[in-house]
């Protein structure tokens, strides 16, 4: 008679560790780990402490927010991590004007220090720092936290995983994602208004909407988000039949044609086949805003 060996806990556990699906995941979290450790002793090797702040910076944002919903001192994180954020992305834009040799003997009347004020860090540097001398808000703090999250997976698929296969065939997809979650948060933008405006302190909700004036100078989305409020605004108004406010309306759109083009708008428009307005067109590699660390890290490009 064949005598059974009795099943023990410890053959359970070497039956589960050495399955194969297992086995997969361990070796895709020891190459991700040696992709990190690798770039972090390169970054301590050169003395490029920058990597960590920028990663530390946006966790602190992303953790800080996501910890608001459970505790409320966690708010204050955030506010210290997208603070610190823009403060490297703006130190990091600074260092790359005074390299650039082409503002020197230039006899342009514009100062170089306008390409830094009117930059993308800048001016949410400027949001963030608004954001944190008024009153506690989610719904202030959304589109920082979206930004934060964005740039850790970028990092993850774009700076540790470079090699991967996965990596490569996901790019596409994630430029679509990223291009779409930036247009949201683009419509974002008239809900952190009305955040201001709940506040009942007129001067907070006035310097929001200048800051936001000056985006739209550098920012296409941001420009077809006020084309898009405009659309729906003028559909209710052709609704209600009053013949006053649908001219006033139609007005209305073609100044802000005018005044806010676009890359739909300019090829609608036959006489403009040649445009030379600048639309910020600007792939999300060479975004200051939106870098993965090689391209933040890398001054002298």
């Amino acid at each position: 008679m064949t005598k059974v060996k009795p099943i023990t806990s410890t053959m359970v556990f070497e039956a589960f560790w050495e399955c194969p699906e297992l086995a997969l995941v361990r070796n895709f979290i020891s190459r991700l780990w040696m992709r990190i450790y690798d770039l972090l002793q390169m970054a301590a090797n050169l003395n490029q402490t920058l990597m960590y702040l920028w990663l530390l910076s946006h966790a602190t944002c992303l953790l800080g927010f996501v910890g608001s919903f459970f505790v409320p001192g966690a708010y204050d994180a955030a506010l210290v991590g997208c603070t610190a954020t823009y403060v490297l992305a703006v130190s990091r834009h600074l260092r790359f004007l005074l390299s650039d040799t082409r503002f020197r003997g230039s006899l342009s009347t514009r100062a170089p220090i306008s390409e830094l004020l009117r930059g993308e860090n800048t001016i949410l540097l400027a949001m963030a720092t608004l954001m944190a001398t008024t009153a506690p808000s989610v719904v202030k703090m959304v589109p920082f936290a979206t930004f934060a999250s964005m740039n850790l997976v970028s990092f993850v698929l774009l700076d540790v995983m470079t090699a991967s296969h996965f990596t490569k065939t996901l790019v596409p997809f994630l430029r679509y994602v990223e291009t779409t979650i930036l247009s949201h948060m683009c419509y974002w933008d008239y809900a952190v208004m009305a955040a201001y405006a709940w506040e009942g302190k007129a001067c907070w909700l006035v310097i929001f909407v200048v800051t936001w004036l000056m985006k739209l100078e550098i920012s296409e989305l941001s420009r077809k988000s006020v084309h898009g409020v405009l659309a729906v605004v003028s559909c209710v108004i052709r609704a209600s039949g009053i013949v006053l406010l649908v001219l006033a309306m139609e007005d209305l759109k073609l100044g802000a044609a005018v005044l806010l083009p676009t890359r739909e708008i300019l090829l609608a428009d036959k006489a403009a086949a040649t445009p030379v307005i600048n639309l910020s067109l600007k792939h999300r590699v060479e975004s200051l805003m939106f870098d993965s660390f090689s391209i933040i890290n890398d001054v002298d490009r």
